[in-house]
Order: structure tokens, then C-alpha cells, then sequence
């Protein structure tokens, strides 16, 4: 059985929210993951993603993240 995921992986937007929120709203991927530098706080359309703090974020956020999918890292 071959499953097919779309994962969203970006970093940096920097206040950008409307740039990143129309994205994902076009690509509509199953996850995403940021790698940091939102630059504000989490929005509502992040709330289930995936996110790791960049020297440009102020929120708790954790350091490093551990993706699993399938039993898999």
C-alpha cells in the first residue's frame, strides 16, 4: 500500500500571514511544519502544525521537534 501525504515544511515568514495562510489554504497538505522565525504569535490556521522556535520568535515554543509518521523518525 503506498499512502501519499502532502507536508507543507517552510520557515521565516516573518509577519507574513496572509502570504503563508493563502498558501496553505490553496495546497491544503495533510501537516506542516514550520522551522521558525514566524515572527509573531501562532495564528489560528498554524494551531495543529508542527513548530519549532527561530531567533525572531517570542513565544514557548520547543527547540527541536521529532517528525514521526508510521512508526517512523
Amino acid at each position: 500500500m503506498v499512502l501519499k501525504l502532502k507536508i507543507l515544511i517552510f520557515s521565516d515568514s516573518h509577519l507574513h500571514d496572509e502570504v503563508f495562510t493563502n498558501i496553505i489554504e490553496t495546497v491544503k497538505p495533510d501537516d506542516i511544519i514550520c522551522l521558525g522565525d514566524l515572527g509573531n504569535k501562532v495564528n489560528a490556521i498554524l494551531k495543529d502544525a508542527k513548530i519549532v522556535k527561530g531567533n525572531n520568535d517570542f513565544e514557548d515554543l520547543p527547540k527541536s521537534l521529532i517528525y514521526e509518521f508510521d512508526d517512523r523518525k
